[in-house]
């Protein structure tokens, strides 16, 4: 008998649905979400008496109301967060359930999650009212914990750890409670804070995570200077601190020991020294040096600490395999008797709030749905019936404007988080930036960066970021102005192509040429006509040092040189003038060739010609960072690339600086007869190409000049004048100082932003190693 040939009770089958059956329906990916929903709220009194009249027990009393709600069936774990809020210290209680009981799903979810977390919230709540060791003093309230308020962008967080082979056990008999040290410490400088302790009960004993973040902007480290300034001086706000007497450590200390070489230095001066390379002390026949890399990469982010503040906001318990790898482990194993000195009820409060005192962040807000203990004081329950409305984006003209005012309002949060000053800018008609940033004492204060200039331009990129000449035009006009310009783009693809644009500042090079990006202008003739070509195809600039020369399909059409407005040129095509609303094409003569009534009908057969976009230099890095979005991770990031030539030191510092001379030299030179290249000029742009590239110390320019490539080993002086030295033969690829009409704004001349060093001949010896 088949199996469909079996008798079928009707009253026992499952009815016809009573809904559409051709719904559009999507499966997607759990989110974390930064609400605790279902949570308890505990308050300490503020009246000074009413906290000192709390019974010494009142410290251990949170361990016993999570050993209680963690011993219950149905309780997977509990999250405890504590902060320091508008209303003093707060505490929170999360429990979440073990499981999502499926057997009654309906299409109608709504009172779903109450339903779930119902016996185990009851559960705490019961805990709660037995305890004998809270008093009537003491507030609760039960509600809903929404963690967005404190910022779309992460900070360094502590994560404390355990070695391998070891065990948190307290050293010393003394009394002694971490958290008041920790909690007096942000009290006496004013720390926002938000400290996190999640649990699992096994058996007899809790797996443990414990986490705490500090929002003040100078304790946020990024980057390659950040993780060096942590790895050599320690993060003065580190939590293993407060807890050393317990035999934990941190995701601050020794993680970088054999993967990473690090130095850091203050000068007198104010400047900093810092270098970082791989350490390949792991490397061997069954490693090989790119998985170090791998590692050594993974292990730079666990210090920085950004990914663990990401978790804590989350909820997310789990620890990056990467700390293994260092014999290190992000949850701990401890009995119900250790918990104290990680989960203490501190009798603490806080004078003022200290949210108030930085920018972009506030702090978390509770929304109070059922006061459970009372307390004579108007600090409770102030919440209570209010709702979170989503947030909403101003509605645009169409999808682009939408994403670049996303990307804009996202990148003003970002940096006033952390610590900076922007605003946005008033669009004109005139050319500005979409953002000004003003430094603080002449640093950025969000990516820890000196700047020699009073404000600085964002730029938010988010269209048109294919087409080079559009970012030149920004970061042109921040040069004119002296100014450091920031980029900021949608992704990390296009912010590489952003950086290429900055980096070379022209499509590709040719020959003894190279190939320039076109403006969104028209060539305009001096009798007001435009040349135009027939086809579809892009005119081709090309730049030979100083001369300009136009093509279209491989045929020059027009030539001469780079400083004349090319409108001026001699063009072999035809022209293009609209008359009394008739498109006509013309001759160089006038005479008639065709017209049209459509402009579609002009445009599908004839091309204006455009203009060239002449750079003011080779390269923008200089004065550039380009930064893009990770919006998975909510963050903003500076936007690099490794060089080949850019090698460790301990392949020796000569061989990097001969290597970066011959990248610089066949990327900027050619070869020119009768030309002369000034020397100093030479040294002068590798050192600031150099500075803008490489992760190491900027050599002098005596020690570039003696590790030019072998063809500029001989220079010429004049003989008038025995100072001005000279390579015979050679010239830029594009000349720095053309003085083009196609530059509004723009001032002619290098881009020198370095005093130039002492010269020696470069082809002096010296007795220096490497």
């Amino acid at each position: 008998m088949a199996i469909n040939d079996f008798p079928i009770d009707d009253d026992l089958t499952l009815p016809a649905p009573d809904r559409r059956t051709d719904l559009d329906v999507t499966l997607d990916s759990p989110n974390f979400d930064r609400k605790r929903k279902q949570a308890i709220r505990i308050l300490l009194p503020r009246d000074p008496d009413a906290l000192e009249a709390l019974p010494e027990d009142i410290r251990g009393a949170l361990v016993k109301i999570v050993d209680k709600v963690a011993g219950e069936p149905g309780t997977a774990q509990i999250e405890v967060l504590m902060f320091n809020g508008p209303r003093g210290l707060e505490i929170i209680l999360h429990p979440t359930p073990s499981i999502v009981d499926g057997r009654a799903m309906q299409s109608n979810l709504t009172w779903f999650t109450d339903q779930l977390h119902s016996p185990v919230i009851n559960n705490t709540i019961e805990a709660i009212k037995k305890s004998n060791d809270l008093p009537d003093s003491i507030g609760i309230e039960r509600g809903m914990l929404n963690l967005d308020p404190v910022g779309v962008s992460d900070v360094t967080t502590t994560r404390l750890l355990v070695a391998k082979d070891s065990a948190v056990t307290q050293t010393g008999k003394f009394d002694y409670s971490p958290l008041q040290r920790a909690f007096q410490t942000y009290q006496q400088g004013t720390i926002p804070f938000l400290y996190q302790v999640i649990l699992e009960k096994s058996k007899q004993t809790y797996n443990v995570s414990v986490r705490m973040a500090t929002y003040r902007p100078k304790h946020t480290y990024s980057g390659t200077k950040g993780f060096a300034q942590l790895v050599t001086q320690g993060h003065p706000l580190d939590l293993s601190n407060a807890f050393k007497p317990y035999r934990v450590t941190s995701n601050h200390k020794s993680l970088a020991d054999g993967y990473w070489n690090v130095s850091y230095t203050d000068r007198i001066d104010g400047t900093t020294d810092y270098e970082t390379s791989y350490n390949y002390r792991y490397a061997n026949q069954y490693t090989k040096k790119m998985e170090v890399r791998d590692t050594a990469d993974k292990i730079k982010e666990l210090v920085l600490g950004k990914g663990e503040h990401r978790n804590l906001l989350d909820g997310n318990a789990s620890f990056d395999p990467a700390y293994k790898t260092c014999d290190r482990f992000g949850r701990f194993e401890i009995n119900p008797a250790q918990l104290k000195p990680f989960l203490e009820l501190v009798p603490i409060q806080f004078s003022v709030n200290p949210w108030l005192s930085i920018q972009g962040r506030s702090a978390p807000q509770f929304r109070t749905d059922e006061i459970i203990n009372s307390i004579a004081e108007p600090t409770q329950g102030l919440e209570t019936g209010t709702t979170y409305v989503p947030e909403t984006s101003a509605t645009m003209a169409n999808e682009g404007a939408a994403q670049h005012r996303s990307l804009g309002k996202f990148t003003q949060q970002w940096f006033t988080e952390n610590g900076d000053d922007i605003e946005e800018v008033v669009q004109t008609s005139e050319s500005v930036p979409d953002y000004r940033l003003t430094p603080d004492d002449g640093t950025i204060t969000a990516l820890d960066f000196d700047i020699d200039c009073e404000t600085v331009p964002v730029e938010v990129e988010s269209t048109n970021v294919d087409k080079g000449a559009n970012t030149l035009v920004n970061a042109e006009r921040a040069y004119a102005c002296d100014q450091h310009v920031i980029f900021v783009y949608p992704s990390k693809k296009e912010a590489k192509r952003g950086y290429s644009h900055l980096s070379k500042t022209y499509k590709r090079t040719i020959g003894d040429g190279a190939v320039l990006y076109n403006d969104s202008e028209y060539v305009i003739c001096p009798d007001e006509r435009i040349p135009v070509y027939e086809g579809s195809g892009s005119v081709e600039w090309t730049c030979r040092t100083d001369t300009l020369e136009g093509t279209v399909d491989g045929t020059t059409i027009a030539a001469g040189p780079a400083d004349a407005d090319v409108g001026t040129f001699d063009y072999d095509c035809h022209y293009y003038q609209k008359v009394d609303g008739i498109h006509r094409i013309e001759t160089a003569d006038g005479e008639l060739k065709d017209r049209y009534r459509s402009n579609d009908a002009f445009t599908a057969s004839w091309t204006r010609v455009t203009r060239p976009h002449l750079p003011v230099d080779q390269s923008y890095l200089a004065f550039t960072t380009v930064m893009y979005r990770n919006k998975e991770e909510k963050e903003l990031y500076v936007y690099t690339t490794d060089y080949d030539w850019d090698i460790n030191n301990n392949k020796g510092k000569r061989t990097r600086y001969q290597a970066c001379n011959k990248a610089f030299c066949d990327e900027h030179l050619v070869e020119k007869e009768s030309a002369e290249l000034p020397h100093t000029s030479l040294l002068d742009r590798i050192s600031r190409w150099y500075r803008a590239r490489s992760t190491h110390a900027t050599p002098v320019n005596s020690e570039i000049g003696r590790t030019l490539p072998e063809r500029l080993k001989e220079s010429k002086a004049a003989r008038d004048n025995n100072k001005y030295k000279y390579y015979d033969g050679y010239s830029w690829r594009i000349k720095p100082d053309i003085d083009s009409p196609h530059r509004p704004g723009i001032e002619a001349g290098d881009l020198d932003d370095s005093a130039p060093d002492e010269e020696t001949d470069p082809t002096e010896e010296t007795t220096d190693e490497y």
